[in-house]
């Protein structure tokens, strides 16, 4: 289904496992969290569009400071 992975994916967990991971999640990445803002960012984006629907989305993604 949509929520399995990916068989390239699953044939490298046996070399994972013996190089000692413990989990097929992934593990915490250094670095923001992609999650820590994304009500407001959202929330930001929808009103400067709302104001100018012919933006551009790299005009858009300066204002707001993301890639």
């Amino acid at each position: 289904g949509n929520a399995a992975p990916l068989f390239t994916i699953v044939k490298i967990w046996p070399a994972e496992f013996k190089r000692g991971r413990k989990s097929i999640f992934d593990e915490e990445r250094s670095g923001r969290s992609k999650t820590a803002t994304a009500d407001e960012t959202t929330d930001y984006v929808h009103r400067i569009v709302m104001d100018d629907r012919r933006l551009a989305l790299k005009k858009i993604t300066k204002a707001v400071g993301i890639s």
